[in-house]
């Protein structure tokens, strides 16, 4: 009921209670048409209780499906194959970019000042792979279909959307690929395959692979969502 949720914004708000005052009005808001007299209410009324300067409209299935990160400047939406940057102080629209079909983003890292890292995957036309095989009926292997997917090391100019280099990761498409870290001058890629856990140094300037280890893990190790650390010149795992 929508409107439970405008009176607990209420009932918090004369309790001083912000953050739940906020919280409930997002669920109301979540709750009507945000074009409506109530939607444009609602964000008249956040706008006074959480210092909210815009709002984008975004549909929900690319919503579900996107992930986004931000810097100081700008807010980084990650969707599929696109990539778009707006200004964090007004939400206004800096580029779009288009990172190529059947592509999408696997992992990226925006703590760089002047580029946005990411891991690009490149998985074959699923319908068209397997109806080749079986055409030619040949014996269906799935997991040939992960074999064929590639992995690529992307930078991206944040001042203006250009690709400045794509490299190939030497990374199998059978392997899950955890993690994405930028320290000093080097990239560095964690991977998962089966019982082995990976990780690859890459140079910051051109991708160019400086080094790889291998350590063996447990099967329960996935399970724990455990992210590398640096300390001083050490990566942590």
């Amino acid at each position: 009921n929508q409107d439970i949720y405008w009176e607990m914004a209420n009932l918090y708000q004369k309790q001083n209670n912000l953050p739940k005052a906020i919280s409930s009005l997002l669920d109301y808001y979540d709750l009507v048409l945000s074009n409506s007299r109530k939607g444009a209410e609602t964000v008249r009324r956040l706008q006074k209780l959480s210092g909210l300067r815009w709002e984008r409209k975004i549909f929900k299935d690319d919503w579900e499906g996107s992930a986004i990160q931000v810097d100081d400047e700008r807010i980084f939406r990650f969707l599929h194959n696109y990539i778009t940057a707006y200004r964090i102080k007004s939400g206004a629209l800096i580029w779009d970019a288009n990172i190529g079909e059947n592509s999408s983003v696997v992992f990226a890292n925006v703590e760089s000042k002047n580029n946005v890292f990411f891991i690009k995957q490149l998985k074959p036309d699923e319908r068209q792979f397997f109806r080749d095989r079986f055409s030619s009926k040949s014996t269906i292997d799935f997991s040939a279909f992960e074999k064929e997917i590639k992995y690529f090391l992307v930078a991206l100019n944040k001042r203006n959307g250009t690709i400045e280099w794509d490299v190939p990761l030497t990374i199998s498409g059978e392997n899950d690929i955890k993690w994405l870290g930028v320290k000093n001058k080097q990239l560095f890629v964690e991977s998962i395959y089966e019982d082995t856990l990976s990780v690859y140094a890459h140079d910051i300037l051109g991708g160019a692979l400086q080094w790889t280890s291998s350590l063996p893990i447990t099967s329960l190790y996935p399970s724990y969502e455990l992210e590398p650390a640096f300390y001083n010149n050490n990566i942590l795992i």
